[in-house]
């Protein structure tokens, strides 16, 4: 079978300069897998081979690929025990590509299905027939995991045909939304009355979501316009019943707090319902559609992004522990300043009490010392008067001996100072010997 297919990239870039030739067994308007007419081809997709730009303004670009798989014998691949193909390298990469082609016609699967849901079982059966064809199952290990190898087909097929509708609608229907061209796509491989049909689906997708009091719906009112049917609005399936009566139970837990229910909350039940949105897309709305087109959504941090998130936060959290430990450091400096400043006050003061204590004690040691040597000089007999100076002068000298006393009292007297230095009784030199000598003794 001789089958093509135009690569991923190649078709983005090549679809706005490129005519679009016959190639192979399959001419413009034919199915790639019947090789028989599509059911209706409009004139402006039969025309579009004839409009292209002259050979001097036209772009060079890599071209369409050449679909190298099944060509009418069966290939060898090896699975994994998912089901998935590991090998040989070259046919895994062929039977990819061979997978995106059969998502791509419109024969075997019609683009204006609403949803991948609601394709019929018989033609995934028929896409099944036309793979199971092309591999070879005499290997055991792999006729053994042909159920698994099929639900990786399908998985794929509807990946590929999600992909494939995007771009026909960033391409054909996003730039001519308000005109008329919208309703023709120019491409061959798709059937024009799918595409109209696909194109009034999507018009209607858009008119009804701005009838929501003039406004952009939030995320949940736009779940629900996408995801019921019929006059009754009815769920289109069991899993998007489950996730709208998540979202209603949220909402009460919501108004049973007190809260009000804005677009903003709405969006977050959204996400904690479906998760956020990833890869810069956002579901519901089609390719091209970004995170900064819809406002208010849920988005996923990953990759660079959320490591400089993450180095930020590191960042401010080291910046705010920095500034309070140096907040710390600068109240424990001024702090220990105020302790130092207290301490040496005190110090000075305890310096000041304990002179003025020494001074007091010197002088209440002197005035014990007068009063003690007053009474020494009482005892023998000296009476301090107003020349007391001489009297101690001669009471200290009197200590010294016996000999000397006694002739500092015979001076004091012989000095004509006897009004001032009054003795008892007279002593004889006899009497004062022998109490110089009991004094010695004692």
């Amino acid at each position: 079978m001789a089958n093509m297919m135009l690569d991923d990239d190649a078709f983005l870039a090549s679809m706005g300069t490129q005519p679009h030739f016959q190639f192979g067994v399959v001419t413009e308007n034919e199915s790639f897998a019947t090789n028989q007419p599509h059911e209706t081809c409009s004139r402006h997709t039969q025309s579009s081979g004839s409009t292209s730009l002259s050979p001097t303004t036209r772009k060079r670009n890599r071209g369409v690929n050449k679909i190298r798989w099944g060509r009418g014998r069966c290939e060898k691949l090896n699975f994994n025990r998912f089901g998935q193909p590991i090998s040989p390298r070259d046919n895994v990469a062929k039977f990819g590509r061979y997978i995106a082609m059969l998502a791509r016609d419109g024969g075997i699967i019609p683009i204006d299905s609403p949803d991948w849901r609601q394709i019929e079982s018989s033609k995934l059966d028929r896409v099944w027939s036309l793979v199971q064809a092309t591999i070879d199952w005499t290997n055991p290990k792999a006729a053994g995991k042909e159920d698994k190898v099929r639900a990786i087909v399908e998985t794929k097929l509807h990946d590929r045909f999600r992909t494939w509708r995007a771009k026909l609608r960033k391409l054909y229907y996003v730039p001519f939304e308000n005109s008329e061209q919208r309703k023709h796509c120019n491409d061959s491989r798709v059937i024009q009355r799918q595409w109209q049909s696909l194109v009034a689906y999507w018009d209607k997708i858009e008119n009804k979501a701005e009838e929501h009091d003039g406004n952009e719906p939030d995320r949940v009112t736009f779940f629900k316009m996408t995801h019921t049917r019929g006059p009754k609005q009815l769920p289109v399936d069991d899993e998007s019943a489950r996730m709208m009566l998540a979202f209603e139970n949220l909402e009460v837990e919501v108004r049973e707090r007190g809260d009000e229910v804005t677009t903003e909350v709405r969006n977050k039940i959204y996400a904690e319902v479906l998760g956020p949105e990833k890869r810069n897309q956002v579901r519901g709305f089609g390719l091209g559609v970004g995170w900064a087109d819809v406002p208010g959504i849920v988005t996923e941090q990953r990759g660079i992004s959320r490591e400089v998130k993450y180095l930020r936060e590191a960042y401010e959290a080291q910046k705010e522990a920095t500034a309070a430990a140096e907040e710390k450091m600068t109240r424990m400096m001024h702090e220990a300043n105020e302790k130092a400043e207290k301490m040496k006050r005190e110090q000075e003061e305890s310096i000041q009490r304990l002179r003025a204590e020494q001074e007091e004690n010197l002088r209440l040691a002197k005035v014990q010392m007068a009063e003690q040597l007053k009474a020494m000089l009482a005892h023998v007999g000296i009476n301090i008067g107003s020349f007391g100076v001489s009297a101690l002068q001669s009471t200290s000298t009197q200590q010294q001996g016996c000999g000397s006393s006694h002739a500092q009292i015979s001076t004091g007297f012989e000095g004509g100072n006897d009004k001032n230095v009054q003795c008892g009784p007279p002593i004889s030199s006899a009497m004062m010997h022998e109490d110089c000598q009991s004094q010695n003794t004692g």
